[in-house]
């Protein structure tokens, strides 16, 4: 037999893919919504699950975390809003000074206090703070400021990470490059 031939102008001009185990998520425009961090479903695994059941974790480019569906019909990007990302507290009335999360939520998800839809604001958690109880006098959901007191055990302070971007699915993982 002879020696398998390395090299040559057919392996010279390929390119690499990028990185090992690196995917964009692009939308149905071509658009780079951002890079695929994970997957789940609501329930049982991924293989063998319902279409709308998947999900797709994407990190944007903005630093937001935010988790798509592969449903057609479901807005931008999915509601985690019902899952209690949607609100955010403040220690003061109207919603004002610094907005906390709880961050016993699972996951480290992108809070949606203005609703999901393109534009709307992502807030994450900071994580290198230490959380703490939190008094609060107003909460931030469905894009309104609410004057309601309670307390969260374990808050952390939020930034502002962007918005969610305008997408068009379906989405495609296409890999790195």
């Amino acid at each position: 037999m002879a020696p398998a031939r390395h090299g040559g102008a057919r392996e010279a001009n390929r390119r690499p893919a990028g990185a090992p185990g690196a995917f964009d998520v692009v939308d149905a425009e071509q658009r780079r919504i951002g890079v695929l961090v994970g997957m789940y479903t609501d329930g049982g695994g991924v293989s063998g699950a319902r279409l709308e059941d998947v999900n797709q974790v994407v990190l944007t480019p903005s630093g937001a975390l935010l988790v798509y569906d592969l449903d057609p019909t479901h807005p931008y990007p999915a509601a985690t809003a019902s899952q209690g990302y949607g609100e955010l507290a403040y220690a003061a009335a109207n919603c004002q000074g610094q907005p906390y999360g709880d961050a016993t939520l699972p996951g480290q998800f992108a809070f949606l206090p203005e609703g999901w839809g393109p534009g709307a604001p992502a807030y994450m958690l900071d994580w290198s703070a230490q959380p703490r109880p939190l008094d609060f006098q107003s909460r931030r959901r469905e894009g309104r400021c609410w004057n309601e007191s309670g307390t969260i055990d374990w808050a952390l302070p939020a930034r502002q990470a962007g918005v969610v971007p305008a997408t068009r699915k379906p989405l495609r993982i296409v890999p790195r490059g």
